[in-house]
């Protein structure tokens, strides 16, 4: 069990509206290409969720299981996007205490409609 970083080699924007121009007529999609890329991100993400939880089945014992939601925790904890002075990310701001630490102050500031657990700002379900 190993969280690894994989390097890749960027693809060219020309290429990725190519690929979502196909992605697109594959699905029947037929908005404009705005709802092209976010129905695109949107599979995306639900090839990763789908990935993170065989991940996380594949697991032997709860013990197992546990040390690899707390892996993939970490992974969305510490990802985020930067643009100019706008951070997108779903860490709370207590994110880069210890975890004693963070709940020891209580939650993080999250948005409405979230909650702060483990140091991140997830959907309150």
């Amino acid at each position: 069990m190993a969280r690894e970083i994989f390097p890749t080699p960027p693809t060219p924007p020309s290429v990725l509206k190519g690929e979502i121009a196909r992605y697109a007529a594959n699905n029947n999609l037929t908005e404009c290409s705005a709802a092209h890329s976010v129905a695109f991100l949107h599979a995306l993400c639900r090839a990763f969720e789908a990935q993170v939880t065989a991940y996380y089945h594949a697991g032997t014992t709860a013990q197992d299981r546990l040390a690899r939601l707390s892996e993939i925790s970490q992974m969305f904890r510490e990802t985020r996007f930067v643009d100019g002075k706008r951070v997108f990310t779903t860490a709370a701001s207590n994110a880069s205490l210890s975890a004693e630490e963070a709940y020891a102050q209580n939650a993080g500031d999250c948005p409405p409609g979230f909650r702060c657990s483990d140091r991140q700002c997830v959907l309150d379900l």
